[in-house]
């Protein structure tokens, strides 16, 4: 019971995210791939960018 209650408190606030964010994509289930391919596509703008300000060893 005690180990039930700790992780309902841990874990408390990150349910309520996700709630949330379940919440938002159930109002446009387009949502979630917009963030991915943003986040995908910044990080392959950011790893080129490093790959080439780093000179070649």
């Amino acid at each position: 019971m005690t180990s039930g209650f700790w992780r309902r408190s841990l874990t408390g606030a990150h349910m309520v995210g996700a709630f949330e964010i379940f919440g938002y994509w159930g109002m446009n289930p387009l949502i979630p791939f917009l963030v991915v391919g943003g986040l995908c596509h910044l990080v392959h703008k950011v790893a080129l960018n490093a790959s080439k300000e780093t000179p070649p060893t």
